[in-house]
Protein backbone atom coordinates (compact mmCIF):
# COMPACT_ATOMS: atom_id res chain seq x y z
CA UNK A 1 0.00 0.00 0.00
CA UNK A 2 1.37 3.39 -0.97
CA UNK A 3 0.81 6.54 1.05
CA UNK A 4 1.49 10.07 -0.15
CA UNK A 5 2.56 12.78 2.26
CA UNK A 6 2.68 16.44 1.32
CA UNK A 7 4.76 19.06 3.10
CA UNK A 8 4.64 22.82 2.57
CA UNK A 9 8.10 24.38 2.33
CA UNK A 10 8.39 27.42 4.62
CA UNK A 11 5.76 29.79 3.40
CA UNK A 12 5.90 29.09 -0.33
CA UNK A 13 3.24 27.55 -2.46
CA UNK A 14 5.58 24.74 -3.52
CA UNK A 15 4.60 21.29 -2.24
CA UNK A 16 6.82 18.25 -2.06
CA UNK A 17 5.33 14.81 -2.63
CA UNK A 18 6.94 11.81 -0.99
CA UNK A 19 5.89 8.24 -1.74
CA UNK A 20 6.32 5.68 0.99
CA UNK A 21 5.98 2.11 -0.17
CA UNK A 22 6.71 0.30 3.07
CA UNK A 23 7.93 1.19 6.51
CA UNK A 24 9.36 -1.30 8.90
CA UNK A 25 10.82 -0.70 12.30
CA UNK A 26 13.37 -2.97 13.87
CA UNK A 27 14.01 -2.84 17.57
CA UNK A 28 17.27 -3.96 19.07
CA UNK A 29 17.78 -5.04 22.65
CA UNK A 30 20.29 -2.93 24.51
CA UNK A 31 23.63 -4.51 25.25
CA UNK A 32 23.91 -5.55 28.90
CA UNK A 33 25.96 -3.43 31.26
CA UNK A 34 28.92 -4.97 33.06
CA UNK A 35 29.06 -5.86 36.75
CA UNK A 36 31.58 -3.04 37.22
CA UNK A 37 29.19 -0.54 35.60
CA UNK A 38 26.41 -1.75 37.93
CA UNK A 39 28.69 -1.09 40.91
CA UNK A 40 29.47 2.41 39.67
CA UNK A 41 25.75 3.15 39.22
CA UNK A 42 25.03 2.00 42.78
CA UNK A 43 27.93 3.99 44.24
CA UNK A 44 26.85 7.12 42.37
CA UNK A 45 23.23 6.70 43.49
CA UNK A 46 24.34 6.23 47.10
CA UNK A 47 26.69 9.22 46.90
CA UNK A 48 29.58 6.99 47.98
CA UNK A 49 33.19 7.16 46.80
CA UNK A 50 34.48 3.72 45.71
CA UNK A 51 37.56 4.28 47.93
CA UNK A 52 35.26 4.21 50.99
CA UNK A 53 33.50 0.95 50.09
CA UNK A 54 34.17 -2.29 51.97
CA UNK A 55 32.98 -5.84 51.26
CA UNK A 56 31.56 -5.17 47.78
CA UNK A 57 29.75 -7.99 45.99
CA UNK A 58 27.93 -8.20 42.67
CA UNK A 59 25.95 -11.11 41.26
CA UNK A 60 23.31 -11.60 38.57
CA UNK A 61 19.80 -12.55 39.64
CA UNK A 62 16.17 -12.36 38.53
CA UNK A 63 13.78 -10.05 40.37
CA UNK A 64 10.12 -9.77 39.30
CA UNK A 65 10.82 -11.23 35.86
CA UNK A 66 13.79 -9.03 35.01
CA UNK A 67 17.49 -9.74 35.11
CA UNK A 68 19.33 -7.58 37.63
CA UNK A 69 22.70 -7.21 39.25
CA UNK A 70 22.49 -7.44 43.03
CA UNK A 71 25.09 -4.97 44.28
CA UNK A 72 25.88 -5.07 48.00
CA UNK A 73 28.48 -3.08 49.91
CA UNK A 74 29.27 -1.24 53.13
CA UNK A 75 30.35 2.38 53.44
CA UNK A 76 30.68 4.33 56.66
CA UNK A 77 28.08 2.98 59.06
CA UNK A 78 25.64 1.86 56.35
CA UNK A 79 24.90 -1.34 54.46
CA UNK A 80 23.74 -0.81 50.87
CA UNK A 81 21.78 -3.31 48.79
CA UNK A 82 20.90 -2.41 45.18
CA UNK A 83 19.17 -4.14 42.28
CA UNK A 84 20.37 -2.68 38.96
CA UNK A 85 18.65 -3.66 35.67
CA UNK A 86 21.18 -5.58 33.55
CA UNK A 87 20.07 -3.98 30.27
CA UNK A 88 19.09 -0.41 31.12
CA UNK A 89 21.31 0.29 34.14
CA UNK A 90 18.26 1.57 36.01
CA UNK A 91 18.14 1.31 39.79
CA UNK A 92 15.23 -1.10 40.28
CA UNK A 93 15.42 -1.32 44.07
CA UNK A 94 17.60 0.01 46.87
CA UNK A 95 17.78 -0.76 50.56
CA UNK A 96 20.01 1.23 52.88
CA UNK A 97 20.32 0.18 56.51
CA UNK A 98 22.46 1.45 59.36
CA UNK A 99 24.81 -1.27 60.55
CA UNK A 100 23.79 -0.54 64.13
CA UNK A 101 20.04 -0.90 63.42
CA UNK A 102 18.26 -3.77 65.13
Amino acid sequence: MKNKFFAMITGTAMAVAVTVSSLSMTTFAAAPISAQQAQQIAYRDAGVNAMNVTYPSVKKDFENGRQVYEVKFYAGSFEYDYDIDVYSGTVVDRDIDGIFDD
